[in-house]
């Protein structure tokens, strides 16, 4: 396996290394081998390509759009990049510079739909609450973790997605509840509780994983209450 890969695992090399030898996955981790990560590797090599190849077809529609564009086209283009920003941040080795590329043309597009729309005070201010969210949307993606779970095709599974959780960082967890409702912060802590009060019987010193839960809940206190259903 490369160093790049090492140092820079894509997506599904990523999910493999959490669960290796971790008690938090129970048995599913345990068999895991050198030989199982270098398939994942290789899997994350092919989505590289298969990223690029789309990206650059997606970088051409941009250049080629005609000066006089209308917004909706704009949206479009500009709603895919960022699709394929919060896809990059999964795939291995070192993105940074094509993060910052399309960062640049999500940024481009966003500067054509503010020119277009004028001195209209209602359609600046949507423009103000969109950038906002923008730059919310990539402090976020500053942890693969945010893109590991946003992703529709998501090696992650339903079944994992709790220890996965537990297995972040701090601020890595921190950064994916954010993704969660309130009723599903609720779920996560009543499971992660039940999880971890069952491996402590089992022998597991998991004091790392309480403290997450501990963010968890910290997350839970902090949420805004969802809306009842009408």
């Amino acid at each position: 396996m490369s160093n790049t890969s090492n140092q820079f695992p894509g997506h599904h090399q990523r999910r493999l290394q959490r669960m290796q030898d971790n008690p938090l996955f129970g048995t599913a981790g345990a068999g895991l081998d050198q030989d199982a990560l270098n398939r994942a590797a290789e899997q994350d090599r092919r989505e590289v390509d298969e990223f690029m190849s789309a990206l650059r077809q997606l970088v051409q529609e941009a250049v080629d759009l005609p000066t006089e564009v209308d917004s909706e086209t704009v949206v479009n283009l500009k709603e895919r990049l960022e699709k394929s920003y919060s896809r990059c941040v999964s795939l291995a080795g070192e993105q940074r510079p094509v993060l910052r590329a399309i960062e640049n043309l999500i940024g481009q597009m966003a500067a054509a739909l503010r020119k277009a729309a004028g001195d209209d005070p209602v359609a600046q201010q949507h423009l103000d609450d969109e950038e906002v969210a923008r730059q919310r949307f990539i402090e976020l993606h500053s942890y693969p973790i945010v893109a590991d779970i946003m992703r529709s095709d998501s090696a992650i599974l339903p079944e994992e997605l709790l220890a996965t959780l537990l297995s972040e960082d701090a601020a890595a967890l921190e950064a994916a509840l954010c993704l969660f409702t309130t009723a599903q912060l609720v779920g996560l802590s009543a499971q992660a509780r039940t999880l971890l009060e069952s491996l402590a019987k089992q022998g597991h010193n998991l004091a790392d994983a309480w403290g997450k839960l501990g963010l968890i809940e910290g997350a839970l206190l902090n949420s805004p209450q969802d809306s009842p259903p009408s």
